[in-house]
């Protein structure tokens, strides 16, 4: 668990969170942010090892530094609201009661998300999980006092839109967004990974975190009815007009601007220099596929994702882009480290359940010393009673009730407690040693 003492406002109180991971087995070390960029160093760390699990206990800016520690591992990345606006938490439905947060921690599932990457001028670059925004927003951050956002939160960063707004001079960008070009003025340009901004609007609400493709916002320069108009539906609409914004959906960008751009990533200022070359100033925003494993609440709605059998041909669609720079060759390390995963392993284990969810199974194995296993429960997953045959959610949940025992096959994942239910046996009679 990393913390980071200044976020919020004093950082968090983890004393309803220990004592629920460690109930559920969970063994659980406490590592603190004293710096910017230290929690890079510190998942790095808790990866090598051989932690399965770093959870966020700051904002999205820790999260930010977080992920940039473990993109193209099988290290699960977890988050609990420490922060001042927590996004990510607000956009999978992490509870802002800790301790149900750190019951959804508990039940959590895996799945591997796409992140964004940022580099300039061919330069090493920055990974973002929400969003990359150039101009108006990037000012907006640069302006923001850390320690006034730490005494009093969101007003800061109000204050700070004020300060910018007021000095807000749209510029001339040139960008190229797999084969499709846009030239103009503007004073905004959002690229998003996820749908939530802010906390109280989106620019791209119809982000997915899993298809393979980074959602752009553009707001060309207009007139000050234009621009009133462009704030009134952030603000009244939740998001932007298509008469008032452009809108593309890209797994390769590229941003030409004659000045530097003031860039925010993840809500946090992003690192850049103001150097500038003979043509202006180069940024180059790529997609890295599935790039990283997070830990999302069972009972998540699915919002974010897309459907496996809606997911366009990721790989196939990257071979084909014409792309140079170090984001590019990053794309291709973390594809081919995480696009072909080892067969999935199977195990087999008996237990006596516990508790029943919404879609998981609790119980505790008895050998040698006694572990608690999650067993989750799929569309796919049989159940044999005798000589009976069932599938199905609605027929395992059915047929199951607390105190039986139950031997279960199905597929490894990340943890060494969970498994992906296969097929579900009733013990009969129901006693663990026969």
């Amino acid at each position: 668990m990393i913390t980071n003492p200044r976020s919020g406002r004093g950082g968090i109180d983890l004393s309803p969170v220990i004592p629920v991971l460690k109930a559920h087995g969970w063994e659980v070390e406490v590592r603190h942010k004293l710096k910017g960029g230290m929690a890079t160093e510190l998942a790095r760390e808790a990866a090598k090892e051989g932690f399965e699990i770093v959870v966020n206990c700051g904002g999205d800016g820790t999260l930010n530094e977080i992920i940039n520690g473990l993109v193209g591992t099988d290290v699960a990345v977890g988050s609990l609201p420490g922060g001042t606006v927590n996004l990510w938490c607000k956009e999978i439905g992490i509870s802002s009661d800790l301790a149900a947060a750190a019951l959804q921690l508990v039940g959590g599932v895996h799945r591997r998300v796409d992140v964004g990457h940022l580099s300039s001028d061919n330069k090493k670059g920055q990974y973002f999980l929400l969003m990359a925004g150039f101009g108006f927003d990037g000012t907006v951050i640069s302006n923001v006092s850390k320690p006034l956002k730490n005494r009093i939160g969101k007003l800061e960063v109000g204050l700070a839109g004020v300060k910018s707004l007021v000095s807000l001079k749209p510029v001339f960008l040139q960008i190229e967004m797999d084969g499709i070009s846009w030239q103009g003025r503007t004073g905004q340009v959002v690229i998003g990974n996820t749908r939530q901004y802010g906390g109280f609007t989106s620019f791209t609400p119809q982000a997915y975190i899993n298809d393979g493709l980074l959602d752009i916002c553009i707001l060309p320069e207009t007139n000050p009815l234009g621009v009133s108009r462009q704030i009134f539906d952030l603000l009244v609409k939740k998001h932007p007009d298509l008469e008032d914004a452009q809108t593309f959906r890209a797994a390769k960008i590229r941003l030409l601007s004659e000045i530097p751009l003031k860039i925010q990533l993840d809500g946090g200022k992003a690192d850049s220099d103001e150097k500038l070359s003979s043509y202006g100033k180069e940024y180059l925003v790529s997609v890295i596929p599935k790039g990283v494993n997070m830990l999302v609440p069972s009972a998540y709605d699915d919002e974010l994702f897309l459907k496996e059998e809606e997911l366009p041909q990721v790989s196939a669609r990257i071979q084909k882009l014409q792309v140079t720079g170090d984001s590019f060759e990053t794309t291709k390390r973390v594809q081919t480290e995480t696009g072909n995963p080892k067969a999935k392993k199977t195990r087999k284990v008996t237990i006596r359940i516990l508790e029943a969810g919404i879609d998981q199974l609790v119980g505790l194995r008895f050998k040698k010393k006694k572990q608690l296993f999650t067993i989750i429960v799929t569309e796919k997953t049989i159940l044999k009673n005798g000589g009976e045959k069932r599938k199905g959610m609605n027929e395992v949940f059915a047929a199951l009730k607390e105190g039986d025992y139950i031997k279960v096959k199905g597929q490894k994942t990340g943890e060494k407690s969970r498994l992906v239910a296969e097929i579900i046996s009733i013990k009969v009679p129901s006693t663990p040693g026969k």
